[in-house]
């Protein structure tokens, strides 16, 4: 019986969504969460916008740099509460690529 070799490389299926105009992380105020600053026009002006870290459910595009986020990836997504869903939700920061 032949084994069939895995493939070369992993395949990450980016969504359709277009990078916000400007986001940039303000602060760190604990190891669990930013703040950060997001301008789009399409969902809007956070000036400080609470992010805090969780796991991946599904492949994404880091906002902040570009870089692939696989599923299970540290990172960091905009704090959601029961009554206000931010237009941003769904976008995510790669955990690795915060230095502080």
């Amino acid at each position: 019986m032949r084994r069939r070799d895995a493939p070369s490389g992993p395949t990450i299926a980016a969504p359709s969504q277009t990078p916000p105009r400007r986001v940039s992380v303000l602060d760190r105020p604990s190891h669990q969460a930013l703040t950060v600053s997001w301008s789009d026009a399409c969902s809007g002006h956070y000036g400080e916008q609470t992010w805090r870290l969780a796991y991946a459910k599904r492949n994404a595009v880091c906002v902040l740099t570009g870089v692939p986020i696989r599923k299970g990836d540290e990172v960091f997504r905009p704090r959601v509460k029961r009554n206000a869903l931010p237009a941003n939700w769904d976008r995510m920061i790669l955990a690795s690529k915060i230095s502080f």
